[in-house]
């Protein structure tokens, strides 16, 4: 113990001067040790840049931005110790793109923009030594053009699912859009190839009020019908980018088309001999309950006049207008046109016999003999029918209604024949014989008895001429016979003069 203590007593007392310096020595060379382990380095921090006022950009000075740095470069100088704790986030670089300089005329153009370069509010001031921008200067390049706007038309490209009833459509006029109108805006160099904003859509029918709603997208197209992806048109901003679709599908009628009547008459001998509408029918669509009751389409007869024509009528209508509220024409063409054929009037006429005619009003106490044979009717009308007309197409008849016994002229009357006029309906008569049935019974015994009488006469005569002889003259046996002959074909011819019509 007394050793170890005499030990601790020399090394504290002897060569006190040596000891003293050799410790300063190391402390010295601890200390440069120290400091060049910890030295101050020079770091490069790439700065997020805020660009501010490009709306103002665009509305006050009609300048847009194609391209610009996302970033700036600063030097930060720190201790080796401190280099980990560097961080972007204790910058904050901000640049106002309305103070731009350069750029001239020509678009689009490169301008200069000042960059102002700030410790953020969250940084620790004592990590850096100092710092500063990059040797450059504190300017950025931006690359700028026109802005513009324009406005675009929805295109509506809507077709309806493959499960749609045969008897329903969906028309583009009862799909609508909205917005319907679309404004993209952006640098002019943006809109070289773009050409349309389209909704593009399969529907399918699934409500039974024929609706259907639901949210779309709006896509650009360009020259060749190609949708142009957002991601490739970055720069370019549509006032929206959906719409609302409302999409009635319609039922399908197709309901005659016919015209109201003929207006006016035309000229002196002439009449229509037809009219017709082209086409006779067509194809609408609306909804459910307006086009199951519309079974025609009514042309107004005020369209066209046939007043004083001598020819041919025709006049194009849209049809269109005489549509029920709700339904609309389907196909492009809505035209018909309205023809009214206008013909000369001819004569034809046509002989009845007598013996067809029919009797009306007869006496069961008379008899009745029509003593014309014939009687010519003269029928007004078109050719074609006149062509056709026979006396078996006619019916024709006399009254004898009152007639007394003796002769009388008597009216012939004529039945309609649809699509004539009979232009001697007044001056057709014909003569009628009336008698009583017990004189003309009385009348016929009496000549059968006559008859009889001159036969056996005859008969008497000719044998005695014979027994007495062939000396007579074969011209004085004739003459009686002769005579009688004579007179019997006289009485047939008279009778073949009238024709009998028997009572019963």
């Amino acid at each position: 113990m007394k050793k170890m203590k005499k030990k601790l007593k020399e090394f504290f007392t002897t060569n006190i001067l040596l000891k003293v310096g050799s410790l300063i020595l190391a402390f010295l060379c601890w200390s440069a040790i120290a400091n060049a382990a910890n030295q101050v380095r020079t770091l490069v921090v790439r700065v997020p840049i805020e660009y501010k006022f490009e709306d103002s950009l665009e509305e006050d000075y009609g300048l847009a931005v194609l391209e610009e740095p996302e970033t700036i470069a600063i030097d930060v100088r720190v201790r080796r110790s401190d280099s980990d704790r560097v961080s972007a986030d204790d910058f904050v670089a901000v640049a106002d793109l309305t103070q731009n300089i350069g750029g001239g005329e020509e678009f689009p153009s490169e301008r200069l923009v000042r960059v102002e370069v700030n410790y953020s509010d969250s940084a620790d001031h004592s990590t850096y030594v100092e710092w500063d921008y990059q040797k450059t200067g504190p300017y950025v390049t931006v690359t700028m053009d026109k802005y513009i706007e324009k406005q675009f038309e929805v295109e509506k490209q809507i077709t309806a699912g493959e499960g749609l009833p045969q008897e329903y459509v969906l028309s583009d006029d009862q799909i609508e859009l909205n917005p319907s109108v679309i404004t993209i805006s952006g640098p002019e160099s943006e809109f070289s190839d773009v050409a349309a904003v389209k909704v593009v859509e399969t529907l399918e029918m699934t409500t039974e009020d024929q609706v259907v709603k639901k949210t779309v997208n709006l896509e650009m197209y360009d020259n060749t019908d190609s949708m142009i992806s957002r991601e490739s048109k970055p720069l370019l901003k549509m006032s929206s980018e959906t719409a609302e679709l409302t999409a009635t599908f319609l039922n399908i009628g197709t309901p005659t088309v016919r015209l109201e009547g003929i207006n006016g008459t035309p000229a002196d001998g002439y009449k229509v001999s037809a009219f017709s509408v082209e086409p006779s029918t067509v194809t609408i669509a609306g909804m459910r309950s307006v086009v199951s009751e519309t079974n025609e389409l009514v042309i107004p007869k005020d369209v066209l006049s046939v007043e004083g024509k001598k020819e041919d009528v025709s006049v194009e209508v849209d049809l269109k207008d005489y549509l029920p509220t709700g339904v609309e024409i389907q196909g492009e063409n809505s035209i018909a046109k309205v023809t009214v054929k206008i013909e000369q009037l001819q004569d034809k006429l046509v002989t009845l016999n007598t013996s067809n005619l029919r009797i009306i009003g007869r006496d069961s106490s008379y008899d009745y003999t029509i003593n014309t044979p014939t009687v010519s009717i003269r029928f007004n009308g078109f050719q074609a029918d006149l062509d056709k007309l026979s006396e078996n197409d006619v019916e024709a008849s006399i009254d004898v209604s009152g007639l007394e016994p003796g002769t009388h002229q008597v009216p012939v009357t004529v039945e309609e024949v649809v699509g004539f006029t009979i232009s001697n309906q007044d001056s057709l008569m014909v003569r009628v014989t009336v008698t009583g049935k017990e004189e003309e019974t009385q009348r016929e015994t009496s000549s059968s008895e006559e008859r009889e009488t001159e036969s056996a006469s005859d008969r008497e005569e000719t044998e005695s001429d014979a027994s007495a002889g062939e000396q007579e003259t074969t011209g004085e046996s004739e003459s009686f016979p002769a005579s009688g002959t004579e007179n019997r074909e006289a009485e047939n011819e008279t009778g073949s003069e009238t024709i009998s019509i028997d009572n019963h």
